[in-house]
């Protein structure tokens, strides 16, 4: 088994969300955070929040829910602490529940409500962009190994003709470990360009594991190779 392997359940979470809401990181932090300030605002005012457990629980659901979120749930874990503060915000701002807080604690609440909202609006403004913006091949070298990014990657490496670009680009950001790697350096070294790819090998061979360093290896001397004959033809 890998070492990613591993972590294979709540990375793959995690990618499956992204997918939809990117960054998802961002959005498990704001819910994590919204959730554990609005927590500290109870304890330091001493009151019972609508929708909120108390301090020693919720510091405790924090860190199973966390661990939960590396080893098996991803984000699934994560985002819905999001409700608990959103029913306190929402509590706070409505004329019949405000006599249940003392003032101080109704106004750090509805503070830390306009702030999260203020937050949220901007992940919206983001994931949206970053949708529209992001290609398959960024979603790979992102979330590579995982079952969302190997779907995607299956999917580039079927297109006609074949996506020499996109193979690059894996290449050129890559950090030498991507499972992807290993058949898009292949495939550059049967279809790529000598001059350019080359070079472009010998880079990802410096930082590859070395697992895949005679793959890559193989499809430098395929360029090589095939310049060599191109040469020769030419003389």
């Amino acid at each position: 088994m890998a070492k990613s392997d591993a972590l294979a359940c709540g990375q793959c979470q995690y990618a499956y969300f992204d997918y939809i809401m990117p960054p998802v990181q961002l959005w498990c932090a704001i819910a994590v955070s919204w959730f554990f300030l609005t927590a500290i605002v109870s304890l330091a005012y001493n009151v019972k929040l609508q929708g909120m457990p108390k301090i020693g629980t919720a510091v405790v659901l924090l860190i199973v829910c966390f661990l939960a979120s590396v080893f098996m749930l991803g984000a699934l874990s994560l985002l819905p602490f999001i409700i608990p503060p959103m029913i306190s915000f929402v509590s706070a701002i409505r004329k019949n529940d405000q006599q249940t807080l003392n003032q101080p604690a109704r106004k750090a609440v509805v503070v830390l409500g306009i702030i999260a909202s203020i937050t949220i609006i901007t992940a919206i403004c983001m994931s949206a962009s970053i949708l529209v913006k992001r290609t398959d091949a960024e979603f790979v070298v992102k979330w590579d190994g995982t079952l969302p990014a190997i779907g995607i990657f299956n999917n580039i490496m079927d297109q006609k003709p074949e996506p020499i670009e996109t193979y690059r680009y894996i290449v050129d950001h890559s950090n030498g470990s991507h499972r992807s790697v290993k058949k898009v350096a292949e495939r550059i070294g049967a279809i790529g360009d000598p001059k350019t790819d080359i070079p472009r090998l010998y880079k990802l061979l410096d930082r590859a594991e070395d697992s895949y360093k005679s793959t890559i290896k193989g499809a430098i001397d395929s360029l090589a190779a095939r310049e060599a004959t191109n040469t020769s033809n030419n003389n």
